[in-house]
């Protein structure tokens, strides 16, 4: 200790390079204790393909999941659909969205019709690659079908020979997206309602029918 109280700038440099240490330190092991986990956000369609994926975590559909930094593949696969696969990278506290839309083989693509999360998924992968015909064409189909909505309600009211035209969106009553409620009491009521939406430029058979009494 005498020997710092007679070197006094000594004895600075010493503290200094203590002090210095002893801060690095302390950031080291807060830097290290943060969460550093990048999200990333899946939504593959459509809902029932089956996911794969190249870390161990497991991945949520249509959500945002926690995952360390690093490089990752996911594949998805349906019956009747072309597989697709994505690799990407996450770096400490990135994001990421992946949206992976499988292309059916057969150019069917009416599951499309039954899930908004597909449907947009959908939107997104044609705003991607305009080129795909068979995609356009299957979107401007729903589009041109989803303006029925603006001519509903149809109806003619009568004490026995009623009917009215809902558009529906009870998901327990109706599996796809386009669906039409129609209220009857008799069958030439219900033929009449369907020549009503025939008269105004739409197919009945494009929807589902709920018929109700």
């Amino acid at each position: 200790m005498s020997f710092l109280k007679k070197h006094p700038i000594l004895s600075t440099i010493i503290f200094v390079l203590v002090a210095s240490i002893l801060i690095s330190a302390i950031i080291i092991f807060v830097d290290s204790s943060r969460d550093r986990t990048a999200t990333v956000y899946i939504s593959v369609a459509p809902q029932g393909a089956e996911i794969s994926f190249s870390g161990e975590e497991t991945l949520t559909n249509n959500s945002t999941n926690r995952l360390n930094p690093g490089t990752y593949t996911i594949s998805a696969s349906l019956p009747g659909y072309e597989t697709e696969s994505r690799t990407f990278t996450l770096d400490p506290n990135g994001s990421e969205s992946i949206i992976l839309p499988l292309l059916p083989t057969n150019n069917d693509f009416s599951a499309y019709e039954k899930n908004f999360d597909d449907l947009y998924d959908l939107r997104f992968y044609s705003s991607k690659n305009p080129d795909n015909s068979a995609v356009s064409k299957f979107l401007m189909g729903y589009d041109k079908k989803a303006t029925i909505e603006s001519v509903l309600p149809l109806y003619r009211y009568e004490p026995v020979d009623y009917y009215y035209v809902f558009f529906k969106t009870n998901e327990d009553a109706c599996e796809r997206l386009f669906c039409l409620e129609i209220g009857a009491h008799t069958d030439s009521a219900y033929s009449a309602a369907l020549r009503d939406i025939a008269s105004h430029g739409y197919n009945p058979s494009d929807y589902e029918i709920v018929r109700s009494r």
